[in-house]
């Protein structure tokens, strides 16, 4: 027969699912199959196509017939194909074991962290226990393996009495990035604070714990997990998510000081003739209720920052107040329509 590469490509994935239900095959002879049939592609392309179908196939017989056969074949391809595998897909079991001779600090640490907390444990109980996950994939494997080799060579040689704190650290430097890890860290953080009633100390302690996460380095683009981004990013959004929420809450309570201080105001992306005509629009339509026209476009000038203008002009913005063109109008009302638009 002359086939092309992409007909050998298709025609050896046919031949293999043909294989697949013959439970007699063994593993030799499947392994011999797979290596001539890449001996025969030419590309990275090709033969990346045909390792991961062949681990697809393997993966979906193995949960049907639960073949030992199948197994090792699996952990060939681990072995021999690891970069062309998909690697969000269960690790072999002969992988798995070889994983776990492999992890000389896990008993050692399994004992340590039952010292320190019992809830942590249970948060990190997919690296410290991945013989019992059923579905422990391919690249938490390889994390789990370089998060060993952080361990053995960097942590513990500089933290040899380590504290939960520097191990919360580590753990934030490997980006063992896990919602439950996430989740756990801001608990923490939440329950610092949780009868602090002076906002501006919660505010200065939001503040430094990002500035301590923010100098952590993260030494790998490598996380636990491939859904999630990584934990620094997590983290870092969520404590800038709460010092915000902190600092509204500061001026809430403190009004007065941001209405006659000329340093805190609105900013707003409209022109002054934009600002005067909407300000015009909420009296005339008795949205803003103040009897003094005068006395709201003072206002507006005290607490508002237009675009191009940091310190509005009373002048200019009476006049336009009072004087409006028409191309200003049309242009509000096109602002207007967008923010109609905007409610479902």
């Amino acid at each position: 027969m002359n086939f092309n590469l992409y007909d050998q490509v298709r025609y050896h994935l046919r031949l293999s699912s043909s294989r697949l239900q013959d439970s007699n095959e063994d593993a030799t002879k499947n392994i011999k199959r797979i290596k001539r049939a890449v001996s025969g592609l030419k590309s990275k392309k090709e033969i990346a196509a045909y390792i991961k179908q062949q681990q697809i196939d393997f993966i979906q017989y193995r949960a049907s017939e639960n073949n030992s056969q199948v197994d090792e074949i699996l952990f060939f391809l681990e072995t021999y194909f690891g970069a062309y595998l998909d690697k969000s897909q269960p690790i072999s079991s002969l992988g798995k074991s070889k994983l776990i001779e492999t992890l000389s600090f896990l008993h050692k640490v399994r004992d340590e962290f039952k010292s320190l907390n019992t809830f942590l444990e249970k948060v990190l109980w997919p690296i410290l226990y991945p013989e019992k996950h059923k579905d422990f994939s391919i690249h938490q494997a390889e994390y789990l393996l370089y998060l060993h080799s952080k361990w053995v060579n960097e942590f513990i040689p500089s933290h040899p009495d380590y504290n939960e704190r520097e191990l919360l650290r580590f753990l934030i430097s490997s980006n063992y990035n896990t919602y439950s890890f996430f989740n756990y860290i801001t608990k923490q953080v939440d329950m610092l604070y949780e009868n602090e009633t002076n906002n501006d100390l919660k505010l200065t302690g939001l503040k430094d714990y990002l500035s301590q996460v923010s100098r952590i380095p993260l030494c790998v683009n490598l996380g636990f997990s491939q859904e999630y981004p990584s934990i620094k990013i997590m983290l870092k959004e969520w404590l800038e998510d709460e010092i915000k929420k902190c600092s509204k809450e500061i001026k809430k309570n403190k009004p007065e000081k941001y209405i006659t201080d000329t340093k805190h105001k609105f900013e707003v992306d409209l022109s002054v003739d934009q600002m005067a005509y909407l300000t015009k629009l909420f009296y005339t339509s008795k949205i803003i209720t103040n009897k003094s026209q005068l006395e709201v476009i003072q206002l507006v000038k005290k607490v508002i920052r237009t675009k191009g203008s940091n310190d509005i002009s009373f002048n200019s913005l009476n006049n336009k107040y009072y004087n409006v063109e028409d191309k200003t109008k049309e242009s509000v009302r096109i602002i207007l329509q967008t923010m109609l638009k905007q409610i479902q």
